[in-house]
């Protein structure tokens, strides 16, 4: 008995398989191509954080104190709600203002680094 093939078998596939070969292989150079993009813009943002980073370090940065925090935003035109962290002026409603996201230099400089901000409503 022979295994031997006695007729040629064609590779190729039906025209409707190679269009959806066609299909997939599109599909996987534009998600190549968006990942690039996107891995650059990534690599862009790391660099503008750790410059940020890196002048926050230079001018002495360190976390504030509620008090500070709670002045600042009175200054801006704020008042403080009955949760910790959580300021409103009628038009926006901001919150996690805790001293760990909130830096200050030593010029006294106060820097929002991580902040939760909602429209309530226009200012009239």
């Amino acid at each position: 008995m022979s295994h031997d093939i006695s007729q040629p078998v064609p590779q190729g596939g039906n025209g409707a398989q190679d269009a959806e070969n066609s299909r997939i292989a599109a599909i996987a150079n534009e998600l190549e191509r968006l990942c690039t993009i996107h891995e650059a813009q990534l690599r862009d943002s790391q660099a503008d954080v750790s410059h940020f980073e890196a002048e926050l370090r230079a001018a002495n940065a360190h976390p504030t104190t509620q008090v500070m925090i709670d002045t600042y935003m009175a200054a801006l035109g704020f008042e403080k709600t009955t949760q910790e962290g959580r300021f409103s002026n009628g038009a926006y409603e901001v919150w996690d203002l805790v001293p760990r996201n909130v830096l200050v230099d030593e010029d006294g400089d106060i820097f929002v680094v991580d902040a939760e901000i909602k429209h309530i409503q226009p200012i009239s």
